[in-house]
């Protein structure tokens, strides 16, 4: 059973140091995220999902910036999945 948190009522993750699995309710994708800190006061605040090393680049000739193109409702913790050993 996966334990899915609502970004409406859970809001988003702030853990930038684990991978995500995430929904809009009919696609499912992982993806990774970028968070900015504020060491003065510990607050660590979700800026956006990133994707994973499955993620597409948006440029024709080389390297550009990543495009993850699903827009989640709902997000879990891989490291909480129960997977086959």
């Amino acid at each position: 059973m996966i334990n899915w948190r609502s970004i409406k009522d859970h809001g988003y993750p702030t853990d930038d140091n684990i991978s995500y699995l995430t929904t809009d309710g009919k696609e499912i994708s992982t993806t990774n995220i970028n968070v900015i800190k504020n060491y003065n006061n510990g607050e660590t605040k979700f800026i956006r999902w990133s994707g994973d090393e499955n993620t597409c680049e948006y440029n024709e000739c080389c390297s550009g910036e990543t495009v993850f193109e699903l827009y989640p409702t709902h997000w879990c913790p891989i490291s909480e999945l129960n997977l086959p050993v």
